[in-house]
């Protein structure tokens, strides 16, 4: 009689299919309320969720295929522009990555208070940064 406290299944672990991560992450990234979006390094926007639809006010195909800073005050653009230059060429970050509280732009014009994470991917030589972003004031 086995224990209370060990296991009575000895198969090895489930491997994922790399296809139902992926599936998994898709709807992840739909169903998300926080805006997902994904920049190269030239800052151009190559990606947005649904949610950055609802946040920023733009519809997906005017912001994919934009800079950035569209989507930021035009007091932060510069700021933003000169951060993202000094990292590729130094690995030094400006700001936190991680729950930073910066205003963001709605298409209308008016500002956003927003939380900001960002996270760096590589593929073939080319960088590549996704940003999570939360509109705070609907949650407060």
């Amino acid at each position: 009689m086995a224990s209370d406290n060990s296991p009575t299944d000895l198969s090895p672990p489930l491997e994922t299919p790399l296809q139902d991560i992926l599936e998994s992450s898709r709807i992840i990234t739909e169903t998300a309320s926080d805006a997902i979006i994904t920049i190269n390094e030239n800052s151009r926007i190559l990606f947005v969720n649904h949610a950055a639809v609802s946040i920023f006010g733009y519809p997906m195909e005017e912001m994919v295929g934009a800079d950035l800073t569209m989507l930021m005050p035009e007091y932060l653009r510069h700021l933003h522009r000169a951060g993202l230059m000094n990292y590729l060429d130094t690995g030094n970050k400006h700001i936190p990555w991680v729950a930073v509280e910066l205003p963001g732009l709605h298409k209308n014009g008016q500002e956003i208070s927003l939380e900001l994470s960002f996270g760096e991917f590589r593929k073939e030589g080319q960088r590549f940064f996704t940003g999570i972003a939360r509109d705070v004031n609907r949650w407060r």
